[in-house]
């Protein structure tokens, strides 16, 4: 098991982005709501909202992380975020810390929380205000 390194408080909104374009293969990409959040101490907290425009933030995973330390440094965290509206009927809306181990992607559910048996210590208060 992955390792993930703790999700931090988010700090001041850099940009909000309602629809940016991410790479996905030397053919496609996609369109997603970027919100981009310097973290206390260094780096950025990205939470990446897949609108259903294209290549899926899942699928594109890798690519954004690249796209977005590219442009912005490490250390980055990036947060998968599907609405209500995008996931299984009974899925509802989901939040996931996606981390790079070498070049594939690793997710961690943030939200909803895990059963209590499985819970981890990861506070995701404030979302909804992102």
């Amino acid at each position: 098991m992955t390792a993930f390194p703790p999700l931090p408080a988010p700090g001041d909104l850099v940009p909000s982005e309602p629809v940016w374009s991410y790479p996905a293969t030397a053919r496609s990409g996609g369109y997603a709501h970027l919100r981009l959040f310097t973290v206390p101490g260094g780096g950025h907290l990205a939470l990446v909202t897949d609108p259903g425009l294209g290549t899926s933030v899942t699928n594109a995973a890798e690519h954004i992380h690249a796209a977005l330390t590219s442009q912005y440094g490490e250390p980055l965290w990036m947060i998968e975020h599907y609405p209500a509206a995008r996931t299984m009927p009974d899925d509802g809306e989901t939040l996931d810390l996606v981390d790079l181990v070498g070049r594939e992607p690793v997710w961690r559910q943030i939200w909803p929380p895990l059963p209590r048996h499985r819970r981890r210590s990861v506070s995701v208060a404030g979302v909804a205000d992102w």
